[in-house]
């Protein structure tokens, strides 16, 4: 599982976690890490989910914190 932040010109911070679609939950466990990482940034704007092949693809925008 890969869990990535980056943050853009626009005052947000875009996690992404991308893992294997082998597990019956691995949404699950990919929106519990994504949610593990960005701890203390509040409620993300918008969260969305792919699953493409073998590959389940979580995001989220966050605003920065101070």
């Amino acid at each position: 599982m890969t869990v990535t932040c980056t943050p853009t010109p626009f005052g947000t911070l875009h996690f992404t976690v991308t893992s294997a679609a082998y597990e019956a939950d691995a949404v699950a466990s990919a929106k519990k890490a994504l949610r593990k990482a960005a701890k203390g940034h509040g409620r993300p704007l918008t969260v969305r989910e792919h699953i493409i092949g073998h590959k389940v693809t979580v995001f989220a925008i966050y605003r920065k914190t101070v």
